[in-house]
């Protein structure tokens, strides 16, 4: 009888010590919870109770932690990419409706010939033409990445669209004395997006302007689909591996004020349309490689 007052003793001093024990570890959890909430740290909450289910409980809150952390990071970084999309799309718009303001004091300061006027007229409602649609497709780019629009296709000629493109931004390459060359050139169709495609290219030429400062050249190979191969001297160190991501822009971009959406909307309007497009450096070279395979 003795022997098993004795044992039972034991087992109850064992019980409150593993009790009081699991308490300390618990209230210890509790305030570092508590810290861990009140400054901004990476820690995670540890016990040297072997409890498993105490261990298991402080796993899981500490995977929610994690995951709080994940989402409060992604939270910060749409934050700033909106604020960033604000003042690029302000941006994009503004270039071309700062152009033809400039052509409109050109005209109202100088006495022009009438073949003058006639030209800097043509360029001014053309500049104008290209702000109304570079508004009408950033609604439609938010529309189409939000799965919210369906894209109407046709078989367009391709390279129609490229040389359209083209003469818009003749006299901004004119103007600096640069060229764009072209080396093969044919009628080939495909179904497509004509507005769509049109982005894409204004967008590649407009890069090529920016961040280059000698003479673009551009291969178009339609053995096998339709392949554009633009080359244009480096005026910038870029990352290449960022060159496709939304708001990427090298440091002195940044100085420039440049958007960091042109490459991105034409990776995504290009994927959208079934293509594919890739960049590399060579040398001092950018390399960016539009693709349709039919």
């Amino acid at each position: 009888m003795l022997v098993l007052i004795i044992t039972l003793f034991i087992l109850l001093y064992i019980a409150i010590f593993y009790i009081i024990h699991l308490k300390r570890s618990i209230k210890k959890a509790t305030n570092s919870i508590k810290k861990i909430k009140s400054i901004d740290t990476n820690s995670l909450i540890t016990t040297t109770n072997s409890n498993q289910e105490l261990c298991e409980l402080l796993h899981e809150v500490n995977q929610m932690m994690i995951t709080f952390r994940k989402l409060e990071i992604e939270i910060e970084k749409k934050n700033s990419n909106l604020q960033k999309t604000i003042i690029n799309i302000s941006h994009d718009l503004k270039t071309p409706l700062t152009s033809a303001l400039g052509y409109v004091e050109i005209l109202q300061k100088y006495d022009l010939s009438k073949d003058e006027q006639n030209k800097y007229e043509t360029i001014i409602i053309d500049k104008l033409k290209r702000l109304s649609q570079l508004i009408e497709d950033f609604f439609a780019f938010t529309r189409i990445i939000s799965n919210e629009e369906n894209i109407e296709m046709s078989m367009i000629d391709v390279n129609r669209v490229f040389e359209k493109a083209l003469v818009c931004y003749y006299q901004d390459f004119s103007s600096q004395n640069r060229s764009i060359h072209i080396v093969g050139s044919k009628k080939v169709e495909m179904l497509s997006n004509e507005r769509v495609l049109r982005r894409i290219f204004d967008n590649l030429i407009i890069n090529a302007l920016k961040h280059s400062d000698g003479d673009v050249y551009v291969t178009i190979d339609t053995s096998n689909g339709i392949c554009y191969e633009f080359v244009n001297t480096l005026n910038e160190p870029i990352q290449i591996e960022c060159i496709f991501d939304e708001f990427y822009t090298s440091d002195i971009s940044r100085t420039k004020q440049n958007t960091g959406l042109g490459l991105a909307i034409v990776k995504e309007f290009t994927e959208l349309l079934g293509g594919k497009i890739s960049a590399s450096v060579s040398g001092n070279d950018l390399i960016i490689n539009l693709k349709w395979e039919f």
